[in-house]
């Protein structure tokens, strides 16, 4: 590894960019039925570049199917084809490429192939023909003998390959995810950790551990690739953003700051960003990081979102909220007067750098809201996760740095996984509103910023709870145990709320569909999205949320 460059050392840290900027190509290999197109497609979308299917392209340049090649001229006179494509194709290097599954067999592509990235689809042969089953377009599958050619390409398929991934039982997007896993070493971080996202608008890895800041643009995969650098940083964090600039030797550093409060989340601020941006003459292949809470993260990914249409980003989240939850997914946005991120994208960023030492400082601020983050997503996970921060949740009180390190790597964990399976909140993410319509709406009624301050999205989970008990969802005791975990982290549990200021606010969220849409628990661990409830439903719930 001494011998490898720097800059490609980065690269590898960030597989997106592995394949864009540094140009290697992903190939894949198998035999029928193992999935190659499937998978490719799903590998493809999530890094961000190219699939092309072989077959499918000489099936398009030749102006007829791959079975009538073999039943006019002979299997021979199409490898030849084949050989010329795969040729060609190989030439265009930033891409996923599939190959058919006899192509590795002829000794040139082997050659071909070599000192690419070359990832074989294992798929025992019973289950191949299940899979193909029917498919009249295989020629293979018209001729005698399949099992013997099956055996044949096995030890070939071994030999040829770098990476070797099992298919057996397993859905495409969970192969195209392991396959992501195998493509992007994890790197060693002491005392912290490392997840893979592997969502469609960009695959990239959320570090977390103490003291990362001293080696974050190490982790930032295109550093190294770009000219200028600005950092929009947290007023209060400025610090932490010296110690950034002061790794980028080389590099033209622009600064700028942003006050970690959501009444920052506004077009002026967005507009100041840009035309200094636009002065200093950033560029598309450039990179924003952004230092600092929610607020600042979501501001700098929204700059990055729009600037020429897009470049890079990269966060250094310094809250505990902003570490465990925001930073992750690539929600990006500002508020209206009407209502709280009504402007905004989903723009992933290449890097999270989350040092959990700095969310643990007693002036650090969204601590109380990150705490709710981590109870969200406990409750969510099950038992067993409420039990794991219940039983942190005296250390995680006293700021406890271990402690906050432990729970930021399982909320990251989690959240990624979940932002992997949607990141454009069709599915499971939806989950993740747990509690926040009801949270978004009281911030809306009473000014709190619910970035910096847990007790909105608090009773905000408390209300959802209550309305899933009167809803026969779940019981009285998992509504305590809601109510035990919020206490033990020192968050409140009861407030007055009126249920007309909430229906106001409804109108104007973000997710309003035919009425206000809700996220329930039918128990811990089981949420349910799409939910709705009665004028009187909510009433009652708000009425038992009542102190005293």
């Amino acid at each position: 590894m001494s011998r490898t460059p720097a800059c490609l050392r980065q690269a590898l840290i960030g597989i997106r960019f592995f394949t864009r900027i540094y140009m290697l190509m992903v190939v894949l290999i198998g035999f029928m039925g193992a999935g190659k197109s499937t998978v490719g497609r799903i590998v493809a979308d999530l890094l961000g570049v190219s699939f092309v299917d072989t077959d499918v392209f000489i099936e398009r340049h030749e102006g007829r199917t791959i079975r009538e090649m073999f039943d006019l001229h002979g299997e021979a006179y199409f490898r030849q084809i084949e050989r010329a494509a795969v040729t060609e194709l190989l030439e265009d290097r930033a891409s996923v490429l599939a190959l058919g599954g006899g192509a590795p067999m002829d000794r040139e592509i082997r050659a071909l192939l070599g000192g690419h990235t070359v990832v074989y689809l294992h798929v025992p042969y019973e289950q191949a023909l299940v899979r193909v089953h029917g498919d009249s377009y295989r020629p293979l599958l018209h001729g005698s003998g399949v099992r013997q050619i099956y055996d044949s390409r096995m030890p070939v398929y071994e030999s040829t390959a770098t990476i070797r991934v099992e298919t057996d039982g397993r859905r495409p997007d969970d192969v195209a995810r392991e396959v992501l896993h195998r493509l992007a070493p994890t790197p060693n971080l002491r005392d912290g950790s490392s997840c893979l996202v592997t969502a469609v608008g960009g695959t990239y890895f959320a570090h977390a551990g103490p003291g990362v800041t001293a080696r974050a643009v190490d982790l930032i995969p295109n550093a190294a690739a770009a000219e200028s650098v600005v950092i929009i940083s947290a007023t209060q964090d400025e610090q932490i953003s010296d110690s950034i600039a002061s790794q980028l030797d080389g590099h033209s550093v622009i600064r700028a700051t942003v006050d970690d409060h959501e009444r920052s989340k506004s077009f002026s601020t967005v507009a100041r960003l840009a035309e200094q941006m636009a002065t200093q003459m950033v560029h598309r292949n450039d990179l924003v990081i952004g230092v600092g809470g929610e607020v600042v993260c979501e501001i700098a990914g929204l700059v990055a979102a729009l600037f020429n249409r897009g470049i890079p980003l990269a966060l250094v989240p310094t809250t505990l909220v902003a570490q465990a939850d925001s930073a992750i997914g690539g929600k990006n946005a500002i508020s209206l007067p009407q209502g709280r991120n009504l402007i905004g994208t989903i723009y992933q960023p290449v890097a999270v750098v989350a040092d959990t030492a700095v969310a643990a400082r007693k002036d650090q601020r969204g601590y109380s809201a990150g705490l709710a983050e981590i109870v969200k997503h406990a409750l969510l996970q099950g038992t067993d996760a409420v039990n794991a921060v219940m039983s942190l949740a005296g250390a995680l009180r006293g700021r406890d740095p271990a402690a906050v390190n432990q729970a930021v790597r399982v909320s990251q964990e989690f959240k990624a996984a979940v932002v992997s399976r949607d990141d454009r909140e069709t599915g499971d993410r939806v989950f993740l509103n747990y509690g926040h319509t009801f949270a978004h709406a009281i911030e809306w009624a009473t000014g709190v910023d619910g970035s910096d301050d847990g007790a909105p999205i608090a009773i905000g989970m408390m209300a959802a709870a209550h309305v899933s008990h009167i809803q026969g969802r779940m019981s009285a005791a998992e509504v305590e145990v809601h109510r035990d975990l919020l206490v033990a982290l020192g968050l409140p549990t009861s407030a007055t709320v009126d249920v007309d200021r909430l229906e106001a606010a409804w109108m104007r969220d973000k997710k309003y569909d035919h009425g206000v849409r809700l996220v329930l628990l039918d128990r811990i661990g089981v949420p349910r999205r799409g939910c709705t409830a009665t004028r009187e439903e909510l009433a009652t719930a708000l009425a038992a949320l009542a102190p005293g």
